[in-house]
């Protein structure tokens, strides 16, 4: 029971630190799957040089790790409340003059300003329930990391639908994987993220 409990304390960090993250110069991804936290990181300096990595992370507390040889790299990934402090040692593969250390910010954060609904609200208090039709003309069922999710286009706060935004919507349902619950079961899934 204490081991369950430990897991879902775990789960439930992880959930938490996982999305994407922009700095003045990058873009960031944090994700979880099958059991793996990982990373993909994309940075241009002022003069267009560029840098990428990516790879697996360890997570200790509220920091994540990476390292490798080849390119001598490592990279420290503190989260704190809605954004990352990210410390880069060595080259790391990036171009010249191109570092990704700084200070990345939640986009769940920044997205969650354009649209209507917000991180917690129920499906019910949205209108994609409204009707079985509205739902599914807006709704999908999450896939590979998102497994479980669903995923909804999300509304501008002019009310007009959001060309790129969308909810990360997250709850229980029995159902086999892949497929969309019925709105009476939906209505109770709340918003993990938005992305």
């Amino acid at each position: 029971r204490r081991i369950e409990e430990l897991a879902d304390i775990a789960h439930a960090s992880i959930k938490r630190i996982t999305g994407k993250y922009a700095s003045k110069n990058g873009d960031l991804e944090i994700g979880y799957s099958e059991g793996m936290l990982f990373f993909e990181l994309l940075v241009v300096n002022d003069n267009a040089h560029t840098g990428e990595a990516e790879g697996e992370l360890v997570l200790k507390g509220n920091t994540a790790l990476f390292s490798s040889k080849e390119p001598e790299c490592e990279l420290a990934f503190k989260f704190s409340d809605k954004e990352v402090t990210l410390t880069q040692k060595g080259g790391c593969g990036m171009g010249l003059n191109v570092t990704a250390t700084g200070l990345y910010k939640s986009m769940t954060e920044a997205n969650a300003r354009l649209v209507i609904g917000k991180v917690g609200d129920s499906m019910e208090s949205l209108f994609y329930a409204k009707s079985e039709t509205i739902y599914k003309k807006y709704c999908d069922a999450g896939v590979e990391e998102n497994s479980g999710n669903i995923i909804c286009k999300a509304r501008n706060r002019s009310g007009e639908d959001s060309s790129h935004i969308v909810h990360i919507f997250s709850g229980e349902y029995g159902g086999a994987d892949g497929m969309l619950p019925p709105l009476s079961v939906a209505k109770k899934f709340t918003i993990l993220s938005t992305n």
